[in-house]
C-alpha cells in the first residue's frame, strides 16, 4: 500500500494590514531591469503602455480608480504582467451580467495585483512544464501564500505550441459559486496531459517591453484561487468535501494555513476508501489528513523527476515524488490524476489511490 500524501499545515492565519506599495516593490525587486539576451527593452512606464495600447483601454479604465495599484505598478522592477485584452474583459463582464465599473473593489485590486509576477519571462523561456512564479498578490484576505499568490506558465498543445498562463478556479466556476450559495454542479474533468486545474489564458500579444520588465496580453482574464470548500464543489471532489476535511477542523480551518499543499482522492478513489473511512473516530480522520498534508512549502509539478525528489508530510511519514518516462506524475506510487490545483494558500494535488 503507498503512503498517502504530505504536505505541510504550517503558520496561522495573518491577518496584517494591507502593506504600502514601497514595501511591496521592496520585497520583490532586484533592482534596475537587467538586459537579457532577445528581451526588449523600453523607458516606458507601465501605466503609459497600459493607456498606449488600444487592447488595453478597459485596463487603463480600471487602473485609473486605484491610486493604490497605480503605486504599485509605477515602481514595478524586474516584472512580467499577464494583462487581459478588452475582449477578455468584455466576455468577463457578459458572464457576470454587469459592467465592471460596478465590481467589488477589493476583488478588482486582489486581480489587479495577481497579474503580474516577480521576474522577466518573454515567450521564448516558456516550455511543456510549467514555471511557477510568484505575484505581487500579498493581501491575506486573498492568499495565504507568502511572497504572493502563484501564478504558472508555459506552452501547450500538440503540433502548435501555445504560450498559456494558468491561475485560479475560472470565472465561470467562481460565479456559479457565487451565485448559487457555493453549490453547483461538478465541473467537468479531462486528462489533460498533466496541465493545472484551473483558468487557462493564452497569449495573445506578447514581450510588449516597459521600463521594468514586460506586458503580455492575454485572452481571458487571471483569476484568484479559492478555498478547499469552493474549489472541492466546483470540481465535483468528494474527498475535498469529504470527512478528510471535517475530521482535520473544517475548510475554513484548513484555508487558514499558509503555505501548504493538500493530496485529496479522486472521486473513484473516494469510493473505495469511504467504507474503510466510514467508521473513523475524528482523531482517525486528523490523522489521515496529517498524512496527505505538506507544510512550509507548496508543492509544484516542476518538482516532481525521474530520479524522485522525497518531502515530508505534516505527520512526519516521507513522501516521494516521481515522474514516469512518459510524464505520468507519481506520489510514493499513487498516479498523480490532476497536479497543482490552485487553492488560496497553496496547491492541492488528486491521486488515484
Amino acid at each position: 500500500m503507498h503512503s498517502k500524501s504530505l504536505l505541510t499545515l504550517a503558520l496561522p492565519l495573518i491577518t496584517s494590514a494591507l502593506p504600502a506599495p514601497a514595501s511591496i516593490i521592496g520585497l520583490v525587486n532586484g533592482g534596475p531591469l537587467q538586459s537579457q539576451r532577445g528581451v526588449p527593452t523600453s523607458s516606458q512606464t507601465l501605466s503609459a503602455l497600459i493607456s498606449s495600447n488600444a487592447n488595453l483601454t478597459v485596463k487603463a479604465g480600471l487602473l485609473a480608480r486605484d491610486p493604490y495599484v497605480q503605486s504599485v505598478y509605477t515602481g514595478l522592477r524586474n516584472a512580467t504582467c499577464f494583462f487581459p485584452s478588452d475582449a477578455a474583459y468584455a466576455v468577463q463582464a457578459e458572464q457576470a451580467g454587469s459592467s465592471l465599473a460596478f465590481r467589488d473593489g477589493d476583488r478588482q485590486r486582489a486581480e489587479d495585483l495577481l497579474q503580474c509576477v516577480q521576474g522577466v519571462w518573454p515567450v521564448s523561456s516558456f516550455n511543456r512544464t510549467q514555471t511557477w512564479a510568484h505575484s505581487f498578490l500579498y493581501n491575506s484576505s486573498w492568499t495565504n501564500v507568502t511572497d504572493g499568490q502563484y501564478l504558472a506558465f508555459g506552452k501547450q498543445g500538440l503540433d502548435v505550441l501555445t504560450p498559456v498562463v494558468y491561475s485560479g478556479l475560472n470565472f465561470q466556476a467562481q460565479l456559479s459559486l457565487s451565485r448559487n450559495n457555493g453549490s453547483v454542479p461538478p465541473t467537468v474533468l479531462t486528462n489533460r496531459g498533466n496541465l493545472p486545474i484551473g483558468q487557462q489564458s493564452a497569449i495573445v500579444q506578447a514581450d510588449i517591453p516597459f521600463v521594468g520588465g514586460l506586458v503580455h496580453i492575454v485572452d481571458a482574464p487571471v483569476t484568484l484561487a479559492v478555498g478547499l470548500e469552493g474549489t472541492g464543489k466546483s470540481l465535483g471532489l468528494k474527498s475535498m468535501q469529504g470527512n478528510l476535511t471535517r475530521g482535520a477542523g473544517g475548510a475554513v480551518q484548513a484555508d487558514g494555513y499558509r503555505d501548504v499543499t493538500y493530496v485529496f482522492l479522486s472521486n473513484s478513489g473516494y469510493e473505495k476508501y469511504r467504507n474503510v473511512s466510514a467508521n473513523f473516530t475524528a482523531a482517525q480522520r486528523t490523522a489521515v489528513f496529517r498524512m496527505n498534508s505538506f507544510n512550509g512549502s507548496v508543492l509544484h509539478s516542476d518538482m516532481f523527476t525521474a530520479e524522485g525528489t522525497e518531502v515530508e508530510a505534516q505527520s512526519g511519514d516521507k513522501v516521494r515524488l516521481t515522474r514516469d518516462a512518459d510524464n505520468t506524475l507519481r506520489m510514493n506510487g499513487a498516479m498523480v490524476v490532476y497536479p497543482d490545483v490552485p487553492l488560496q494558500n497553496g496547491a492541492a494535488f488528486i491521486t488515484d489511490e
